[in-house]
């Protein structure tokens, strides 16, 4: 009763600019593609990972997440192409790091609300 109350005093204008503003919010496409990213737990624990150590190599996060080194370069791949990580070649290893840039500092600050890690990645 209360609900039918309250939407009954929204008023026309209030509607159609709420209606407008989420149609043409790119933000929230943004962060729709980030929480599909961050939907799966192993993406989660990978990019926890990453955010304690810097970087990692595909070896030791397959290790350290009991997951095989493809397993781990699928997630990897995945957030590579929504460039939430890099790699880096050093050598004859690769390492992945946490990426700068709009998408990975709001999948950070989730992280942070869960993990209570405050540091903000930068690119090496």
């Amino acid at each position: 009763m209360k609900n039918r109350q309250i939407c009954k005093k929204l008023d026309q204008l209030l509607i159609n600019q709420l209606s407008e503003d989420i149609k043409n919010n790119s933000e929230l496409k943004i962060a729709s593609e980030i929480f599909a990213i961050l939907g799966n737990l192993s993406r989660l624990r990978i990019l926890y990972i990453l955010s304690e150590t810097g970087q990692c190599c595909v070896h030791h996060l397959a290790g350290i997440l009991d997951m095989s080194m493809s397993n781990v370069s699928h997630h990897l791949r995945k957030m590579r192409d929504r460039q939430i990580v890099k790699k880096k070649r050093q050598c004859r290893n690769i390492f992945y790091h946490i990426a700068s840039g709009e998408e990975t500092n709001i999948a950070c600050r989730i992280i942070q609300q869960f993990f209570g890690n405050d540091e903000t990645p930068t690119d090496s």
